[in-house]
């Protein structure tokens, strides 16, 4: 799958894992560096928006770029991951198993730390707790 860089350039997706995705770009970018992207997915266009991780040299001159997505929200995600498995079915027949998985353990400490940081707010302002 390809996305057109905002300087026009081409780059061809790698892998999309989460928030990082990783492309193959003609040029490189400075880490934390904003990257802006298009995707066309059918005969849909969305913009996305990234800060580089890192960017590598590869054998071909052409860069390996992480890049941690900023503007992802979950439609757009959703969409980026089933565009990426689509490519990879059309190359190998096969399906890649879902990057888009929510984490339990985040989602899990989340939720505790939200409950301790409530509960030292109502016995900071004397408010029962329920």
């Amino acid at each position: 799958m390809e996305i057109e860089l905002d300087g026009g350039e081409k780059a061809e997706v790698c892998t999309f894992e989460g928030h990082i995705l990783t492309f193959l770009s003609p040029r490189a970018f400075a880490s934390g560096a904003p990257i802006g992207f298009a995707v066309v997915v059918g005969d849909h266009r969305r913009a996305f928006e990234g800060r580089c991780v890192s960017a590598r040299r590869v054998e071909d001159g052409r860069f390996k770029v992480r890049v941690r997505l900023v503007n992802l929200r979950r439609d757009a995600r959703r969409a980026l991951g089933e565009a990426v498995r689509l490519r990879d079915r059309a190359r190998t027949g096969k399906t890649r198993e879902s990057s888009t998985k929510t984490n339990t353990t985040t989602k899990t400490t989340t939720t505790t730390r939200r409950a301790v940081l409530t509960r030292r707010a109502h016995l900071e302002f004397g408010t029962p707790t329920s």
